[in-house]
């Protein structure tokens, strides 16, 4: 998390400046000490400090705003310090729930992160069924795409809420901006297996988890996946396809894909 520390220089000048100020207004008393003047032209001579008041009235509002804008600066850093805070708790609260709910699984003989590969190899064999055969239209796509929702669902009471914690992560990381956000986010990139993202890929494909795939497309996931290791064709046309697209896009076609916008 980044730090703001307070700028002891900042609040030196401000004491060297009033001491200046100070030093300034002393001094018309040593003038008036040292030069010899009558009091009938003491009136006269003190018009002479006219400009001199002006000057020290201009130091004092330069004072008063620099003063004003430290305290802004000050009250800033303590609002971004506390959201900064409040961000981290959060998603050490998630994060701790992501790692509880890798460890509760139990599928085919199998638990904790190690259900994970099952996972994906259970929904990669459904590129072997005539709906993931030549995707050469978008009624074909949304077909796989219900499919694959289908299957997930099938599998749904293995994996518990594990789709949407890292889908409220991601957003929650995506909607601040700030270092904490950054340093978190890399963090939870790291977490991620190449299997882990190929099962989140497909589990974006699917009619329930579009919402996912535009996350994992806006923060370079799919950069880290190989291509290679999609196996079948049908899914390698697909990430082919979509890969390139920028979030628009990409957003676009999901929309299209939706058992809403038939077309």
């Amino acid at each position: 998390m980044h730090n703001d520390v307070s700028h002891p220089a900042s609040n030196r000048n401000l004491v060297i400046a009033a001491g200046l100020v100070f030093l300034l207004w002393a001094l018309n008393f040593v003038v008036l000490l040292f030069l010899h003047f009558d009091f009938e032209r003491m009136g006269q001579f003190g018009d002479l400090f006219g400009a001199s008041n002006a000057l020290f009235s201009g130091i004092a509002l330069i004072l008063i705003g620099l003063t004003l804008y430290f305290q802004n600066k000050e009250q800033a850093r303590q609002k971004r310090t506390s959201s900064e805070t409040i961000l981290n708790q959060m998603f050490l609260q998630f994060t701790d729930m992501y790692y509880r709910t890798i460890e509760g699984f139990d599928y085919d003989s199998r638990v904790g992160r190690a259900c994970i590969d099952r996972f994906k190899s259970k929904i990669l064999k459904l590129f072997e069924e005539p709906a993931f055969k030549q995707l050469d239209n978008l009624d074909k796509l949304r077909d796989a795409s219900d499919c694959m929702g289908e299957a997930f669902s099938n599998i749904a009471y293995a994996t518990g809420g594990y789709f949407k914690i890292i889908e409220f992560l991601f957003e929650m990381l995506d909607d601040s901006n700030t270092n904490a956000a950054k340093t978190n986010l890399g963090f939870l990139k790291a977490q991620f297996s190449e299997n882990e993202l190929i099962l989140l890929l497909c589990y974006g494909l699917s009619s329930d988890g579009h919402g996912l795939l535009l996350k994992l497309k806006r923060n370079g996931m799919l950069e880290k996946i190989a291509r290679k290791k999609l196996t079948y064709d049908a899914l390698q046309e697909i990430f082919d396809y979509i890969k390139p697209m920028n979030e628009h896009q990409l957003t676009t076609l999901l929309c299209k894909l939706s058992n809403n916008a038939k077309t």
